[in-house]
């Protein structure tokens, strides 16, 4: 058996966004997957916004040196602060879409993170950029050339596959993969071909949890590990 510690959206943004004036949250998660004796860690995006000041760079390597080894998944905000490139060598990925195997599994992470200030030209985020996009613009793209990846990756596979990525490939609201159904397309696909291929599909991003099965393959989006949107002011997050 694999056992995997999976969660997203903790933000850690001190001075800016709540809970996040500590490491605490993240050494809670982490001390529990030591506890449970866990595999590894991945967390679906949003880990924190930007590597560039002291209390950044070391709550990083705090998860980056865990004793239960940690993946990353980029989220929208994980660039915030830093260029694309000089994000995915903080975080010790070699691209913001990449695979690995483990425990007889194929590990896929997506990379939605492009948008598009006219049709067919794909920008990545960084220092924020997509704050400044063109009015009426299109958000949340895999490229063509990730589609690509993604059906030779997935489709070879000789395990089945986990995908994970930050923004949704299912849901149809709350800012959702665009070209979802190429997407799901490429999972039905796979599993057309060799049934099981494809076994489930995680993202964070909408702060809420959510199951849906859909063409046999399981839906999961991960809640946050920090807080929740709400429409009106409270005591516990103004």
């Amino acid at each position: 058996p694999l056992k995997v510690s999976v969660f997203s959206d903790l933000h850690y943004h001190p001075g800016r966004w709540t809970n996040t004036e500590n490491t605490s949250f993240l050494e809670k998660i982490m001390a529990r997957a030591e506890r449970e004796r866990c595999d590894m860690m991945i967390h679906c995006g949003d880990l924190l916004h930007g590597v560039r000041t002291p209390e950044q760079k070391a709550f990083l390597k705090l998860y980056n040196d865990s004793k239960v080894p940690g993946y990353h998944v980029l989220g929208n905000h994980d660039q915030d602060g830093n260029p694309y490139e000089e994000t995915c060598d903080a975080y010790r990925m070699p691209a913001g879409h990449y695979s690995f195997d483990k425990g007889g599994f194929r590990f896929v992470i997506a990379d939605p993170n492009y948008f598009c200030n006219e049709p067919g030209k794909f920008i990545h985020h960084g220092r924020g950029n997509y704050f400044k996009r063109v009015e009426g613009s299109t958000i949340n793209w895999i490229p063509p050339e990730q589609l690509e990846w993604l059906r030779a990756t997935i489709v070879g596979s000789p395990y089945p596959c986990i995908v994970l990525s930050h923004q949704s490939f299912e849901r149809g609201h709350g800012a959702p993969v665009m070209n979802k159904k190429d997407v799901q397309a490429i999972f039905n696909e796979a599993n057309a071909k060799k049934p099981g291929t494809v076994r489930l599909v995680m993202n964070g991003h909408l702060h809420v949890d959510h199951l849906r099965v859909l063409d046999n393959i399981l839906y999961w989006d991960v809640n946050s590990a920090n807080y929740h949107y709400y429409a009106k002011k409270h005591d516990k997050y103004p």
